[in-house]
């Protein structure tokens, strides 16, 4: 079975200094997973042309399916992360013809004034295609490499609420659990005293395979942990 792999990259000095918090990593690796994508990295970065090349040239040499970079589009001084693609393909950093008549348009609509920094919004790595943003002056970029980019797999979870048992009472059960299938993943997570949830995730090239590995392992867990005297509740998601 073919992994599609993602790795997500936020850039900001702002994250690296605790100013901002990188809410973006964790709503982006939800929805990739979501979609059948496997997160392997969630990486914050600085505002640097060395860390941006260095990251994006280990992404192509790993054979990552799906980089996603968040960051540094805007019109200000340190918003290079464009110029830094351009540099790490190894390929010109050119205004966009679509790229510009987005900036133009959004720039009258606000009425902002086209300035010289607000324009080098619109330039990106040649070959690129600009991604309307409706929040920002600066569109997104996407640059294929390979056609075959979405996962032909489907995604299925369930959780449960577990109260009356701590967690390093149910370890050999959730070990149990993981070996049921090569599909399914399990997490533990502690919400209070004798209070837990528990994730229980698989993905497959089978929508009906992969909601019937969660239910297969979702019921062990129940009925084991019943044994042990908790209070099993399945929570929607």
């Amino acid at each position: 079975m073919e992994s599609y792999t993602a790795w997500i990259v936020n850039i900001g000095n702002e994250l690296l200094i605790g100013k901002t918090v990188n809410t973006n990593g964790a709503w982006l690796a939800r929805k990739l997973t979501l979609l059948g994508y496997k997160v392997l990295r969630i990486v914050c970065i600085p505002d640097s042309e060395n860390d941006v090349v260095e990251i994006v040239r280990l992404a192509i040499k790993r054979d990552v399916r799906l980089l996603i970079t968040t960051g540094g589009l805007g019109p200000t001084f340190d918003d290079r992360t464009s110029e830094y693609l351009a540099k790490a393909l190894n390929t010109e950093w050119v205004l966009n013809e679509e790229a510009y008549r987005i900036v133009m348009e959004t720039l009258r609509a606000r009425g902002l004034e086209p300035t010289e920094p607000r324009i080098k919004q619109a330039k990106m790595p040649k070959g690129a295609k600009p991604i309307p943003n409706i929040y920002g002056t600066a569109p997104g970029i996407w640059i294929e490499r390979n056609k075959d980019l979405g996962p032909k797999m489907y995604f299925a979870e369930k959780i449960l609420k577990v109260e009356g048992i701590m967690e390093a009472e149910i370890t050999h059960i959730l070990v149990k659990g993981l070996k049921m299938s090569d599909r399914v993943y399990i997490k533990s997570h502690p919400k209070g005293k004798a209070l837990l949830e528990i994730h229980v995730y698989a993905s497959d090239e089978s929508e009906d395979k992969a909601k019937d590995v969660v239910l297969k392992v979702s019921e062990f867990l129940i009925n084991e942990l019943a044994k042990l005297g908790a209070k099993i509740e399945e929570l929607k998601t």
